[in-house]
């Protein structure tokens, strides 16, 4: 898809800022039209290898069929710290929301409610396809809930282990699994707790 006079953040809406097309890195450089794959249009910092992509253009590039390109090796260097701060979308100057990917390496991807646009800082779009994970799914409710789920058991194993120890725990999850294997485990637990 080309950036036409159609474009919202081109055609002089007022809600826009003029300068949407302004990277937020330090050198705040102008973006360049490029595509983030064939097929895939997207605006690019030429400084800090960021991309700005729409939705709808990334949504109609899987639904084309395009090819997906081989996972690539994946070197530290090419991303950013995990830490780093919400930044401002290009495109309407509105903070953006930061979304955990869950893989590995476990990315943020920003994204702007407003413009239905993310983000993509140097690397996370190679980090993605290294994952083997969509964009849609990653940004979805039913994902981001499932990681926020997975990170509150976390802290709360972490928690527990460190009220009764490590190896106290490792061995009640030993004692777990060889009940689950047993033909009645409700009548083994019986067994220990009351004696026979």
């Amino acid at each position: 898809m080309a950036w036409t006079k159609a474009d919202p953040f081109l055609n002089g809406d007022t809600t826009m800022s003029n300068t949407w097309h302004c990277c937020a890195c330090d050198h705040r450089p102008a973006l360049s039209e490029q595509s983030l794959s064939p097929g895939l249009p997207t605006r690019e910092c030429v400084e800090c290898n960021g991309h700005w992509v729409r939705l709808d253009d990334h949504r109609e590039w899987v639904a084309s069929g395009a090819p997906q390109a081989e996972a690539p090796e994946l070197a530290e260097h090419w991303l950013p710290e995990a830490d780093s701060p919400a930044r401002a979308c290009p495109a309407c100057q509105r903070i953006m929301e930061r979304l955990r990917t869950g893989g590995q390496p476990d990315i943020r991807i920003d994204r702007c409610v407003h413009c239905h646009a993310v983000w993509l800082d140097g690397g996370e779009w190679a980090a993605l396809q290294f994952q083997q994970a969509r964009l849609d799914d990653v940004l979805s409710d039913m994902w981001q809930r499932q990681l926020r789920e997975a990170q509150a058991q976390e802290r709360r194993d972490a928690q527990v282990r460190q009220r009764h120890g490590a190896e106290c725990i490792d061995e009640v999850l030993r004692i777990r699994q060889w009940l689950q294997q047993q033909a009645e485990p409700g009548v083994v637990l019986k067994l220990i707790r009351n004696g026979w």
